[in-house]
């Protein structure tokens, strides 16, 4: 039923995601932002009251969006968002386990990057993969830039696949964090610096380089492309995985804070080496679980 109270929420929540829609196609350097705060946006919705409630007002607001935007990007901007939203919303508000919660966020994720892709094909009327693949304009350009069309056109799919990941665990911890501030978390919320990436990954790594050297060395271009996105995706996994793995030390390490401090701005300015070693430390820590190691040796001590 729609009490008044809902219909307030509703209004409010569905001008909200309209702004949110609207400001992600005029400023387009938030535009992977918006999308994540229409997922804590409707994950709110479910969880304080239900998912016909979160769909009526996901509706609502792509009917709005659509004034401006027209129908097939109001449901792009809108859609995909709101229904990873009311599978957190779900999740949380019936204690699922949050690991499980994850992966089915995870999932939905990768069937969404194929849904646009599917969408992408229809619009365009070839596959955007190809038209990298052919090297489409690149007369008169720089190699440099050759090189990375060509590159692009390799890691294509892994890309997706890797951004996918990274929308749902992003928006998983954020959800989970704004609902608890909120108060409407039931259960302990998620811990985001113990967070670990399954070690069944590193067998994804060690496929993904043995497809890669198998495809070079006799000529399986498939096999090799194949190999090479399967590397990438694991590569930005363990460096996520690495980064959680640092932020988790920044908090535990005894060290003064303008120690810490000077660290992080050397490894800004030193970024790449800084990619190169959070890769290292997540594949480390997806093998043995270094915060395990860290906090038995910090007992054996005391």
């Amino acid at each position: 039923m729609w009490e008044p109270g809902h219909l307030r929420d509703g209004v409010v929540f569905t001008l909200v995601c309209a702004m949110l829609a609207l400001v992600g196609v005029l400023v387009p350097f938030l535009f992977p932002v918006y999308g994540l705060l229409i997922v804590v946006v409707v994950a709110l919705i479910t969880s304080r009251h239900t998912a016909v409630h979160a769909l009526a007002v996901t509706g609502a607001a792509a009917a709005l969006t659509a004034l401006f935007l027209g129908a097939l990007d109001a449901v792009m901007l809108l859609l995909e968002p709101a229904l990873l939203g009311i599978l957190y919303g779900l999740c949380f508000k019936n204690r699922v386990a949050h690991h499980k919660t994850l992966a089915a966020g995870v999932g939905v994720a990768l069937v969404l990057v194929g849904f646009d892709l599917v969408i992408l094909f229809r619009v365009l009327g070839e596959s955007p993969y190809e038209w990298l693949a052919a090297g489409v304009v690149l007369d008169g350009q720089p190699e440099v830039m050759e090189q990375a069309v060509r590159v692009a056109a390799t890691l294509l799919p892994g890309a997706l696949i890797a951004w996918a990941l990274l929308v749902a665990w992003a928006a998983f911890f954020l959800a989970a964090a704004f609902l608890q501030r909120f108060g409407i978390l039931p259960g302990p919320a998620p811990v985001f610096h113990r967070w670990r990436l399954p070690w069944a990954v590193v067998w994804l790594a060690i496929a993904g380089l043995a497809a890669t050297l198998i495809g070079d060395h006799w000529g399986l271009g498939t096999l090799a492309l194949i190999g090479k996105n399967a590397l990438f995706v694991a590569a930005v996994g363990f460096m996520l995985a690495g980064l959680i793995l640092a932020a988790y030390l920044w908090r535990e390490l005894p060290h003064p804070r303008w120690l810490k401090i000077l660290v992080g701005v050397a490894a800004v300015i030193n970024w790449p080496v800084t990619l190169g070693m959070l890769v290292i430390a997540g594949f480390l820590d997806s093998w043995h679980d270094c915060r395990s190691c860290y906090e038995r040796k910090r007992r054996d001590k005391a």
